[in-house]
């Protein structure tokens, strides 16, 4: 008797006892196929630290760098600036206050992305963990300006302050 007829005979049989669908299934499990692995033999697979470390990737695994240049505007840094200027005096500031003065999310990577284009464009010291973010001279010279002239001359100053801008302009 092969597999088929074996399991035709016990789905018969079972169908003879009522017509329950549940019941019926064949009595000889198929086996796993090699090419077939269930999902903890693929998470141990792949996942575990042994694993890993056979395919040399553990400690040799380069870290990704930092953008040489902002991912946000100058005018959107600008808005820190104003923000500080405005709700804090100047003053040091927590991110998180910063955050609700310009209306983003206070553990966002959106509020890390623009405290530190803020940092590359030299407006302000400090990052989105630090206790507070601080106005640099910079920023307190685009945040309060005597004249427009200064303002110019401020926003100009910010551009020039990331290298790959400046190499790019003066090129």
């Amino acid at each position: 008797m092969n597999e088929d007829t074996a399991g035709k005979i016990e789905a018969e049989a079972v169908l003879a006892d009522g017509p329950t669908l549940a019941k019926i299934r064949p009595s000889i499990e198929k086996q796993k196929t090699p090419n077939k692995i269930g999902k903890r033999d693929r998470a141990t697979a792949s996942g575990t630290k042994k694993a890993r470390a056979k395919r040399g990737r553990g400690s040799q695994r380069s870290k990704r760098q930092a953008r040489p240049y902002p991912g946000k505007t100058l005018e959107e840094c600008i808005k820190v600036v104003e923000a500080i200027k405005t709700q804090n005096a100047g003053n040091p500031w927590p991110s998180d206050e910063i955050a609700k003065a310009i209306k983003i999310q206070t553990r966002s990577s959106n509020l890390g992305e623009v405290i530190r284009s803020s940092n590359l464009y030299g407006l302000v010291s400090g990052t989105y963990r630090a206790v507070t973010v601080v106005l640099t001279d910079l920023g307190r010279r685009l945040a309060y300006p005597q004249n427009d002239q200064e303002l110019k001359q401020a926003r100009q100053e910010a551009l020039f302050s990331v290298d790959l801008f400046n190499r790019v302009i003066l090129h």
